[in-house]
Formats: structure tokens, C-alpha cells, sequence
């Protein structure tokens, strides 16, 4: 092993000295040491297991436990254990044919693997209360936290100083966080949002068949939500009702990919002299680096919008849901004397992988390729094209509608289904994280089932 790592840091000083050049040979040693490595690990890790297994055994012997108990102990372990192994194998080859929701499932870079492997060993981690501030609990991530907030916020265009955010459970905890302010700043505001909304909305305002919070949904024309409607309908709530306007916008929705046009909708209401308050959903698309070309980027510094939420899952492709919320407005809230500081967030007690989705955040938004997010939606185009094809497509969204193909081949595909206008239709997401030959063969089957017709509506 010593040798090994002083071969590494000769190659290291070689590749340092030399700004970035490697030999062939030594591109093909460093590939094969690294399978080598993997396969060594999982050995190694495999032994570790079975050794400590057998003391883990002995303490409960030590505790009083019979060998007959132990026995039936051993036989349990191997079944979750091989069970585990399976659900594992199978997962990994269940990612190269999701096509249906939105996960950029792209591989882990060294370091993020090795801070991975570091975040196993952490007890429990716990970012109680608010993110800036340190109660009497002290294992929280609320640093590491703070720096996610810094990068989300310069690559949405923020000025930090002005903004204030924390790691939520995912978008549903983000929209509700926001619209939650909404009504905490205007008591007696209205809630709008569009029928393209994510279904999260309608959880927050109603309860069964119970309203929470007063609230319309609008209709939208081609997917984005119908200003005119909405404006006319904010309108007459404040002249007649004074009822304030809280307001669900969304950057990319869930099912098609549109794009509300906030900055219009933004200038309406202030020229109109209406109160309101904007949150804004991009759980998909605020996560897209803005140096990335043909993509729907989010620049929020013109935008005037009071909330935002991103997930954190989604384009980043975190292996664990999570989100952030971003505010314009820190308001302060209740102290919790159990925990020695005030709780501004939702649900209290959260956690997330905090140094290797620092790492992945980071690497996404500051060395991503400019054509990385492209890249796959023109192969996936062209190859579609090539088939006679031709999705239905809004802007420069990464979403494609087609008609709903067979239930087979939405399960192969795990694409995601919903009805329209008493038609069934299917959507594909296309990420950086899809390899080509799984976009070919998928784009040669739905050929195969549907033909030329896939993209009417």
C-alpha cells in the first residue's frame, strides 16, 4: 500500500508540474488501480462485517442470550442482509432506465464518494432552530448549511447579505415554508396559484374537504398560468375585499416543464398598488448552474419575488431529498427555551449529508461544462427526430410530453403519467445524468410501440 501511495504521489506531482497532463500509460494505471481499489474495499468491507458480527454475537451472550436465540438472530441478519444486497444490485440498475421524475442521477466525483463514506461514520446529526443561530444543542450542520445557502444564493444571482435560507426535507416543506410567510406577513390574504401547481399547494390551503387558507387556482393557457385571469382576480379581491395577494408561482412545473412569467406578473400588481407577497417553486429548475447554455437558467435578481424554494434532489442530484428555502426577509420567530433559541424554520428537527452535498452543490454550479444540461436533451432530439418523432417540448425545458405508451413500457421507463383533456399522456426528463445508449434504447422502443405519432396532443 505504501508503494502504491508513493506511485500516487509521483503521479500527483507529474500531473501538478505538468498543468494538468497525463501519459496514456499513466491514465490506464490510475484506471485500473482504482478498480482494483473498489474491489479491495469491498472485500475488505465484506470482513469487517463477518468479523465483527461474531463479537456483536458474544456481547449478547455476555448479556444472557441463549445460543438458540443467537441462532435464530443469525438467520434473521442474513435475510435483510442478502435481502439489502439484492434491493441494492437492483437499484443501481433501476437508475439507468428512470426517465419519469425528476432525478439527475450522475455519478459521484472522488471526492464526493470519500465525504460519503466520512458521513457514515457521523452520529446523529440534528439542525434544530434556526440555521444562524446556536442553541444549547450542539451536533447540528448549521455551518456547513450556511455555505450551501452562500452558493445557492450566487448562483441564483442574490446578494447573501440580504437573504436568508436553510436545507428543508424538499419541496413540499419549501412550498409551505413560503407560503406560510405569506399569510404570517398578510393575515388576510388570498392564496393564487395555477391548476399546473405542484399538488403540494393544495395540501397547505386545504385539509380534506376543509380550507385551511382561502385560496383560486387559476387556469393557465399552454401550461403557464393565465395573467389576465389572475390579475383580474387579484384585482377585484382588493378593491372589494382588500384581500391582499399571496401568490404560488412556478419555475417549471411539474408535469410539463412551463415557466410562469413572474417578472410581468411582479410589475401588474405593484402598478395596480396591490399588496402581495410571492413565493416562488423552481424545485427543478433552480438548481440549473447559470453558466449552462440552452437551459431555462433562474436569475432572481430582477425577479422581486419574496420566496423561492429548489430541491435538492432533483438537477443536483442528491442521493437523499432535500431542498433549501431562500427569503428576502429574515423574520424573527418564537423562542423555544428546550432549545435555547428561536425556531424560524418548518418542521424543527432536520438533517441532510451535509459535506458531500456541500460538494456536489458546489461542483454543479461552479465546474459544470456549459453544455453539460444540453448536451443529452439535443442527442435525445435528434435521435427522436431521426424516429419521426417529435415530443411536445415548452421553451428550453428539459421535459418532453408524449402520448402515455403502454403500462409496460411505463414501468420499464418508470415515466410518470397524468390525463388531459380525458387523454392519457407521458412525460421524459431528460438529465446530464442519463447515459446515451439508455436514451437510443429508449427512444427505439417507444418507436417500436407508438410510431410516428408520439408527439400529437
Amino acid at each position: 500500500m505504501d508503494n502504491n501511495l508513493n506511485k500516487y504521489d509521483v503521479i500527483m506531482n507529474d500531473f501538478l508540474q505538468k498543468e494538468g497532463e497525463l501519459t496514456d500509460s499513466q491514465e490506464e494505471e490510475l484506471g485500473e488501480w482504482l478498480k482494483r481499489c473498489e474491489s479491495e474495499i469491498n472485500q475488505l468491507q465484506k470482513r469487517k462485517f463477518l468479523v465483527a458480527r461474531i463479537l456483536d454475537y458474544r456481547n449478547l451472550i455476555k448479556q444472557g442470550k441463549t445460543f438458540e436465540e443467537i441462532s435464530k438472530y443469525l438467520e434473521e441478519d442474513e435475510k435483510i442482509v442478502e435481502f439489502a444486497e439484492l434491493f441494492l444490485k437492483s437499484n443501481l440498475q433501476l437508475k439507468n432506465t428512470m426517465f419519469g421524475y425528476p432525478a439527475n442521477s450522475k455519478d459521484d466525483t472522488a471526492t464526493v464518494e470519500y465525504l460519503r463514506f466520512l458521513e457514515g461514520k457521523l452520529p446523529l446529526i440534528n439542525g434544530c432552530g434556526d440555521p444562524n443561530e446556536q442553541g444549547n444543542y450542539k451536533m447540528d450542520n448549521k455551518q456547513i448549511e450556511n455555505k450551501i445557502i452562500d452558493l445557492f444564493c450566487k448562483n441564483l444571482n442574490l446578494d447573501r447579505k440580504d437573504y436568508w435560507g436553510y436545507i428543508t426535507s424538499g419541496g413540499t416543506e419549501g412550498n409551505f415554508w413560503g407560503l406560510r410567510e405569506g399569510f404570517s406577513k398578510y393575515e388576510d390574504g388570498t392564496l393564487y396559484y395555477s391548476e399546473e401547481s405542484h399538488y403540494s399547494v393544495n395540501k397547505f390551503a386545504n385539509q380534506g374537504n376543509r380550507q385551511i387558507y382561502e385560496n383560486i387556482e387559476i387556469q393557465t393557457k399552454d401550461g403557464i398560468i393565465d395573467i389576465e385571469d389572475l390579475i383580474n382576480k387579484c384585482r377585484t379581491n382588493w378593491e372589494e375585499r382588500k384581500k391582499p395577494a399571496i401568490l404560488l408561482l412556478t419555475w417549471g412545473t411539474t408535469k410539463t416543464g412551463a415557466i410562469d412569467n413572474v417578472e410581468e406578473i411582479k410589475k401588474r400588481l405593484i402598478e395596480l398598488k396591490i399588496p402581495h407577497y410571492i413565493h416562488l417553486d423552481a424545485a427543478f429548475y433552480g438548481g440549473i448552474p447559470k453558466n449552462q447554455e440552452e437551459a431555462p437558467i433562474l436569475d432572481l435578481s430582477e425577479l422581486g419575488v419574496d420566496s423561492v424554494s429548489v430541491s435538492l434532489h432533483k438537477y443536483l442530484g442528491n442521493p437523499k431529498v432535500n431542498g433549501v428555502i431562500i427569503s428576502n426577509k429574515y423574520k424573527t420567530h418564537k423562542f423555544i427555551d428546550y432549545i435555547g433559541q428561536e425556531d424560524s424554520t418548518y418542521l424543527g428537527s432536520r438533517d441532510f449529508l451535509p459535506f458531500s452535498t456541500y460538494q456536489r452543490v458546489k461542483e454543479t454550479f461552479e465546474r459544470s461544462d456549459p453544455k453539460e444540461y444540453c448536451t443529452n436533451i439535443n442527442l435525445f432530439i435528434e435521435q427522436a427526430s431521426k424516429a419521426g418523432m417529435c415530443p411536445e417540448r415548452k421553451g428550453k425545458g428539459n421535459i418532453f410530453v408524449i402520448k402515455k405508451p403502454s403500462d409496460e413500457l411505463c414501468m420499464k421507463y418508470q415515466l410518470a403519467t397524468f390525463e388531459e383533456n380525458n387523454e392519457e399522456f407521458a412525460h421524459i426528463i431528460i438529465t446530464p445524468g442519463h447515459k446515451k445508449e439508455d436514451i437510443q434504447n429508449l427512444v427505439a422502443d417507444l418507436q417500436k410501440e407508438l410510431g410516428l405519432d408520439l408527439g400529437e396532443r
